[in-house]
């Protein structure tokens, strides 16, 4: 793994972990004192307590992210079914997409709990964001047909609604996109466009 995306990573596990444990002291009980790590915890050193978070799953899913997008092979394969009527494989779920929303779930996610999660706005300008992106366009690339993918302006069409409102559903958190950083484009899945346009119509 490059020295650059190892170091995404422990920014990364470091953050949740600071928030996982602000999390744990705002939900105990006040005037008591507050759950004891164990003096193993305690007394780990800095690197220790960091390779502990890099073998959490959280840290395998990150490296696997990593690794996939630096070129080596995908860590989970999706599974697949067969499409009777053209007698060919297509991806059902899984695989290495899987991973990558695992770990939005975790990291963008939303107070209200289970796998509710959304971009935060212009994470794909930032270091984790490109590489959460990047791991999804390979994904695509690599794994579903090329029509998967659907364009801003397609999609907006294709919704009914404006191409300035599709950003904002975007930007809100509404719409999940996939961003090519190489080219600055953004995409929607398929599925994604689907699901908006059946909740435009109610």
């Amino acid at each position: 793994m490059t020295p650059k995306h190892q170091a995404v990573i422990d920014r990364t596990l470091h953050a949740v972990h600071e928030r996982a444990h602000l999390v744990v002291q705002s939900l105990h009980p006040p005037g008591k004192e507050e759950p004891a790590q164990g003096d193993a915890a305690k007394h780990r050193s800095q690197e220790e307590q960091m390779e502990a978070l890099r073998a959490s799953t959280l840290g395998c899913q990150l490296r696997w992210i990593a690794e996939y997008v630096e070129g080596y092979p995908a860590a989970k394969e999706p599974e697949r079914k067969q499409r009777w009527t053209w007698s060919e494989e297509v991806v059902v779920r899984g695989g290495m997409r899987r991973e990558v929303y695992a770990v939005c779930a975790v990291v963008y996610g939303s107070a209200a709990g289970g796998n509710a999660w959304s971009y935060p706005r212009q994470c794909q300008h930032t270091d984790l964001g490109q590489l959460l992106h990047a791991a999804l366009l390979q994904f695509y690339h690599e794994y579903l047909p090329a029509d998967q993918l659907v364009s801003v302006g397609n999609a907006a069409k294709e919704i009914g609604i404006a191409r300035q409102t599709l950003h904002e559903w975007m930007e809100s958190g509404r719409a999940k996109w996939i961003s090519e950083a190489e080219h600055d484009v953004m995409w929607l899945d398929r599925e994604e466009v689907d699901r908006l346009w059946h909740i435009k119509r109610g």
